[in-house]
């Protein structure tokens, strides 16, 4: 069965990807954080600055990839969807599973 996507709720989908960009920056702040005890002399050595910014981007980068993936999500949903009206949409192919 063919379907054509015509129409993407920029709202919808810019929250939805908030969501996705926000759970993949907590993995990646976890691997980060990670990674970081194996360079604690180094990070000791060079005072509080470097370790209040590496405290600071932990908690802030999951919001700010969450507004960014908003941001974008809700740009290529308006973009898809002006391009949907000049040549028709995405063509998606779905069959009906038992």
């Amino acid at each position: 069965m063919k379907k054509r996507l015509t129409f993407i709720c920029p709202v919808r989908f810019g929250v939805t990807l908030a969501l996705v960009y926000f759970v993949l920056s907590i993995v990646f702040i976890g691997l980060f954080l990670i990674s970081g005890l194996g360079v604690g002399d180094a990070i000791r050595a060079s005072g509080l600055p470097t370790r209040l910014m590496l405290g600071l981007g932990a908690y802030v980068f999951p919001f700010l990839c969450a507004v960014v993936g908003f941001l974008f999500g809700a740009i290529t949903a308006v973009i898809h969807n002006g391009a949907a009206k000049l040549h028709g949409g995405i063509i998606v192919v779905l069959e009906d599973v038992p």
